[in-house]
């Protein structure tokens, strides 16, 4: 009976075990087929969604991948990296089990395993993972540092591979990676190797040439303790080379190869493993496109131009001629006088809506000087008074946003150099000379990667010029830049690497790019495979360059013209351009989709000088979009209404492209796409959002988003994280007051009070996280927490205000807060039902104005009722929050006849009718979801009335009004609490709520949105994850540098309960500094220089790290605490992915 059971048993086994061996491998589709065109668009926009943060949308689309394409391995692999990164472990597990079941011997899912068994504490299982993919792939560097790093670890006694052995197998496939060679010499340190130190620092000898000077100071310093080696000093001199070369951004790519940064934690699988991969990149060129001549008119013209006069409007052409313009409709602008013959025709004017009403613009160019026309809603224009230009030889106008404020401006050029035509937003200009070299070509466009415009020149002599925008106003030239003469440049992403270059055409008819390659920090210079005929001096005055995909194969083609002819170099599948151009007999200046058809045609001047539109002509079955940016203006203002100046970026499938706004329409072509499943817009003021499954025609509306709002404070309140309110808001660094001032610090310590249902017990600890989450760097110098008991029917307040000079840091006491009786707007309007109780409606009657932060001058006017109380102490407690300005708008506010900002002014009844002022400006709330304590004692005449009004014309929106007696002599038990845990680690960002605008965002904490890098981070030194208590022990200038992303656990050692009839309560107190990347904040693209407490200033530009007062007063911090230096290296290249 038994051994048929057991045969039983195997026979079973066996025919299971055949089941599983005769079960098909899940499919993929076929390439040429629908369901494979989709599966690739989606795999390939899932993976730069997946690269560029956009966590949701990237999840989306692989897992759409996942259904069309159930046998797709590297699908399932990046849900599993995804999934890891958001800690998300269980499904983590699920998903790379799959891609292992369908690829088992892929090296680069071995590795996402080893990844999980690590954050699973699960070294051995790790360990397995990664000799399994070296054995697969011996190259792979990241498996082989990991796994180096756990021998270090966790050796074997019965080991036959050592890290010494891994390290050299690692240096033989990667003889260049400079941040193995730095491993070496620790190593050899470490091991006190004298002949393993002596090989390697001959080889590092032949590097550092190329390291930045402060690298070198260290090497020679290193040097000086090798013979005979000072083996002690050596192992804090290799520490403090390595942590200097951080700053190198070569030293930075190669040490990313190693150890990739936390918010990637392994970089994903960017090609199909079973699916086929495409063998272009774009759509095949259309060089069978034709174009159609049509006339416009039978007079000469000497150019045209595209305008679309209004945001709902089709493009029509512009007539340019020498002494007025003339619209599609007749309507005729007038020069003042006719156009100087050193302008190009195509720079005599300038297209702008410079009072963001949504309306064209126009600015005309004539020997007199300048024009400016206003258009009105009915279409009509009227001339706007202008500020007199000098007596001086004109040369061209151009737009751009010169001081970064959010409204656009002129350049005027001129034989004395370039003038400064300032927008104060109000219909009033200033001007202002700002370089002294004379242009008769100009581009504003980010050219080095940093986040901000760049000025790029070609003077009269056709040499290039470039100045480097610092910031604040502050341009430096550039002397590195290659010499060379052209006739003309402009700016585009030709090698769609996420960059921009320039794009020469030089007088001998070749063309180059000029690049910037931050890895190097240097320019590059190329020849594209394309060229035209030597240009005469005449010619080579009027040529004109520019890109556009005019057969929406997915890639911009690049068009060179002259008068009477024009060049077309179409782009390959490859992403190349074509040698071989398309050749036109007509001088072109403008691209534009003029019979909406999807095709982008071309405005044109005929060699007799009349103007035509080329039409295109093709059967391409091509998709394309057409995007149209627009910001919000009412109540905002931080971006110019069409976002002139801003990047756009799409993915489709393997199509990328960027280009700059320049129009209100920004044109897509996207090959075989019909859709834009990804696009990312970074707006002029640096701001960033995504956008998925964008239609053609699609509006694009930017999001109010602030971009710098201080830490977030989130407690456990027994059940989950909640947040709290923000922290730290009253010591912001480098803030802009006006256009010439940065604010000084006038108060480091913050304290917001915690309710005691906010914040329970876990596990006997109190649970507080603070995140950094927006484009700010935070310093933290002292956290702790204070525990208030006190007895119930009684309440403690916090003022939470921001003001100067600064609020008193006290606890308030106060009886039970009592409901208003009434409370009325300015135009007297009942708006009690807003703020009777704390329920998130709020109160909003007032108008906005025209930037954030700024209202109408309003009040809102509370009766208190009849029950005040006369004789005894009284406070008006307000809670709300306050939508702020930023560095830029302050700028911006500070030019013209702007309201300047006012705070809380108060005003009592003076006992005879009218009112009385009780305090003049006491602040606003400082931030979001903050209670003020305003002392009322004695400020009512005898017998009231019992009514307050509080004025300004800041954007506050109050949620709840209430008043309370004093308390004073009430006794409370308090205990200081230092954490008991202070831990730094990465985190990535919350998904936010905002119901309506005057309802604050809100973040939830158990909702990640993205773990990638979303902002273009301030550059510099933070602090290594891990424990930190030691810098947030005391307030010394020793503190914790956070990064958006990051998080700071803290877990407080919890009381007893309070006794029978008490009530707790608590008060985080902290003090620090926060910076915001704001492109007019004084040193918002870096970390340094370091605040200190003694330095109410922020004035000092940062130098060298080591000259730096905070770094000399503690320079081993930055041996063991601040060892993490981050860059956005990589913020410009997250959508590129180009195939592999």
């Amino acid at each position: 009976m038994p051994h048929s059971r057991n045969t039983c048993l195997l026979t079973l086994l066996w025919v299971a075990l055949l089941a599983t061996a005769c079960r098909p491998t899940p499919s993929v589709p076929e390439p040429g087929t629908d369901a494979y065109q989709e599966t690739i668009t989606a795999f390939y926009t899932g993976l730069a969604a997946l690269q560029a943060g956009e966590d949701r949308g990237a999840r989306a689309l692989l897992e759409r991948v996942t259904e069309q394409a159930p046998g797709e391995p590297a699908a399932w692999a990046n849900l599993g990296l995804l999934a890891l990164r958001r800690n998300d472990l269980e499904a983590a597990r699920r998903y790379l089990n799959q891609a292992a079941r369908l690829a088992p011997e892929n090296p680069r899912i071995h590795v996402l395993q080893a990844r999980l068994a690590l954050a699973e504490d699960q070294p051995e299982q790790a360990r397995s993972h990664l000799l399994q993919a070296l054995r697969t792939d011996p190259s792979d560097l990241e498996a082989a540092y990991l796994l180096f790093q756990l021998l270090e670890t966790h050796p074997m006694p019965d080991d036959t591979l050592t890290a010494d052995t891994l390290l050299a197998r690692m240096l033989h496939y990667h003889p260049d990676n400079q941040a193995l060679w730095l491993e070496r010499l620790h190593r050899a340190v470490a091991t006190q190797n004298a002949r393993m130190l002596r090989e390697t620092v001959t080889h590092l000898q032949s590097l550092v040439s190329t390291w930045p000077e402060e690298a070198r100071v260290v090497w020679q310093e290193l040097q000086a303790l090798i013979r005979p080696p000072d083996w002690t000093a050596l192992t804090t001199q290799v520490r403090f080379l390595r942590n200097t070369l951080l700053q190198h951004p070569a030293f930075r790519t190669d040490l990313a190869e190693l150890q990739p940064p936390p918010d990637v934690l392994s970089p994903p699988l960017s090609n199909p493993l079973r699916l086929k991969r495409p063998q272009a990149t774009f759509a095949l060129p259309d060089t069978l496109m034709t174009f159609q001549p049509e006339p416009l008119s039978t007079a000469s013209v000497q150019a045209l131009r595209v305008v679309w006069k209004a945001a709902d409007a089709s493009p029509s052409l512009l007539l340019v001629r020498a002494r007025d313009v003339q619209f599609h409709d007749g309507a005729v602008l007038n020069r003042p006088g006719p156009t100087p013959p050193t302008v190009s025709p195509r720079n005599s004017l300038a297209l702008f809506d410079f009072d963001n009403d949504f309306r064209m613009d126009i600015a005309l160019l004539g020997r007199q000087g300048l024009r400016l026309y206003r258009q009105h809603a009915d279409g009509a224009f009227t001339t706007i008074e202008l500020p007199d230009l000098p007596a001086v030889t004109l040369t061209g106008l151009w737009v751009a946003d010169f001081d970064l404020e959010g409204d656009l401006d002129l350049l005027v050029g001129t034989r004395s150099g370039i003038f400064w035509v300032g927008n104060n937003g109000d219909q009033t200009f200033q001007i202002q000379r700002v370089f002294s070299t004379a242009p008769h070509q100009l581009v504003w466009s980010d050219l080095d990667s940093d986040g901000d415009p760049d000025l790029a020149v070609l003077d009269l002599n056709g040499t290039l010029h470039l100045w480097r925008n610092e910031r604040q106003g502050l341009f430096l030239p550039d002397t590195t830049l290659p010499s060379t003469t052209s006739c003309t440049i402009t700016t585009a992403d030709l090698d769609h690497n996420g960059r921009l270059e320039l794009i020469l055409w030089r007088p001998d008819g070749t063309l180059q790019q000029l690049a910037y390659a931050p890895h190097t920090r240097s320019w590059h210079i190329s020849s594209l495979p394309s060229r035209t005929p030597t240009l005469p001096e005449s010619t080579c005055r009027q040529a004109h360059l520019f890109t556009a995909d005019l057969d929406n194969n997915g890639a911009q083609d690049l068009i060179a013209s002259v008068p009477a002819q024009t060049w077309i170099w179409l782009v390959n599948a490859r992403g190349n351009l074509r040698p071989e151009p398309l050749s036109l007999n007509a001088q072109t200046f403008d691209a534009a989709d003029l019979n909406g058809d999807g095709r982008l045609d071309l405005a044109a001047v005929q060699p007799d000088g009349t103007p035509i539109r080329l039409l295109n002509q093709s059967d391409a079955p091509y998709g394309w979009t057409q995007l149209h940016p627009q910001a919000v203006v009412v109540g905002d203002q931080r971006v110019n209404s069409f976002g002139i100046g801003g990047i756009v970026e799409i993915r489709a499938g393997t199509i990328y492209q960027k280009q700059v706004i320049q129009a209100p329409v920004v044109h897509f072509g996207l090959g075989l796409e019909t859709r834009v499943p990804l696009a990312r817009i970074v707006w002029p003021n640096g701001n960033v959002q995504a956008e998925f499954n964008l239609a053609a025609n699609q509006t694009v509306q930017a999001t109010q988003r602030l971009k710098g709002s201080c830490p977030w404070v989130f407690t456990f309140n027994g059940e989950r994280m909640v947040f709290v309110t923000d922290f730290i808001w009253g010591s912001p660094l480098g803030l802009r007051i006006n256009a010439q001032e940065t604010g000084d610090i006038a108060q480091t310590e913050d304290w917001i009070k915690i309710r005691g249902d906010q914040l329970r017990p876990r596990n006997g600890f109190y649970d507080v996280r603070i995140t950094a989450e927006l484009w700010e760097t935070h310093f933290f110098d002292h956290i702790s927490l204070m525990a208030v008991d006190h007895p119930e029917g009684t309440e403690i307040w916090v003022d939470e205000r921001f003001a100067f000079p600064p609020r008193l840091l006290k606890l308030y006491t106060t009886g039970p807060v009592q409901p208003i009786a009434r409370a009325t707007n300015h135009t007297g309007r009942d708006v009690t039902a807003m703020v009777q109780q704390r329920d998130g409606h709020y109160f909003d009657a007032f108008a906005l104005g025209a930037y954030q932060g700024i209202a109408e001058p309003h009040f809102i006017e509370v009766d208190l009722g009849k029950e005040v109380p006369a004789d005894q102490p009284l406070y008006l407690i307000a809670y709300g929050w306050l939508r702020p300005t930023d560095s830029s708008i302050n700028v911006a506010i500070s030019q013209g006849r702007h309201p300047r900002p006012r705070g809380l002014r108060v005003e009592v009844p003076d006992g005879q009718g009218g009112w009385r002022v009780a305090y003049p400006d006491l602040g606003f709330p400082a931030g979001r979801l903050k209670t003020i304590v305003i002392d009322l004692t004695n400020q009512f005449p005898k017998g009231g009335p019992y009514r307050v009004r509080l004025h300004t014309n800041l954007e506050i929106y109050w949620d709840w009004i209430g008043w309370a007696e004093g308390r004073p002599a009430l006794s409370l038990r308090t205990h200081r609490l230092q954490p008991a845990v202070a831990e730094l680690r990465y985190r990535g960002y919350s998904a936010t709520v905002q119901p309506f605008h005057a309802a604050p965002e809100i973040p939830l904490y158990d909702s990640l949105a993205s773990t990638a890098q979303r902002w273009r981070d301030l550059e510099g030194y933070y602090t290594r994850f891990g424990d930190v208590r030691e810098l947030l022990a005391r307030v010394d200038d020793r503190y914790v540098i956070m990064n958006a992303g990051d998080e700071l656990v803290l877990r407080f050692q919890a009381l007893p309960d309070p006794p029978e009839g008490w009530v707790r309560d608590f008060v985080l107190i902290g003090d620090g500094w926060v910076k915001d990347g704001d492109f007019n904040t004084t040193f918002s693209r870096t970390v340094r220089p370091l605040p200190y407490h003694g330095q109410p200033g922020y004035d000092t530009p940062p130098g060298r790290l080591w000259d730096d007062p905070v770094y000399q007063r503690f320079p081993e911090d930055w041996l063991h605490f601040h060892t993490r230096y981050v860059a956005p290296d990589r913020f410009d290249q997250q959508l590129t992915l180009p195939l592999k």
